[in-house]
């Protein structure tokens, strides 16, 4: 058998690595759904203080801060839209959701 050259070692690190960042994130996603199901089953089976518990707490099991309402320039959303800015770069410039942008740009759904 051939011995591997230093490039092909290289490769499969890399490739390793890739994997391993990849894996990190669906264990991060798989704790997440797990936390939101218990989230809900407590919340279903009337124990607020513990879903409110699991609600705030992170993947790593520490205390995540409550969101901060984002005070929305709903004129400035709306002007970036017009000019031809795409929801994503809006929502980033505005330091908002997507989901905060459409409601701005579409009211009549009843979300806004």
């Amino acid at each position: 058998m051939a011995e591997m050259t230093d490039a092909e070692r290289k490769e499969i690190a890399e490739s390793m690595n890739d994997m391993s960042e990849k894996l990190d994130t669906v264990v991060k996603m798989l704790n997440d759904i797990i936390r939101q199901n218990a989230v809900i089953y407590y919340s279903i089976n009337h124990e607020p203080e513990k879903a409110e518990a699991m609600a705030m707490a992170s993947p790593s099991g520490a205390k995540q801060k409550p969101k901060k309402k984002v005070e929305i320039d709903t004129g400035r959303v709306k002007a970036l839209y017009a000019a031809g800015w795409v929801m994503k770069d809006i929502a980033e410039d505005c330091g908002i959701s997507i989901s905060a942008v459409y409601r701005v740009l579409h009211p009549e759904k009843g979300h806004g």
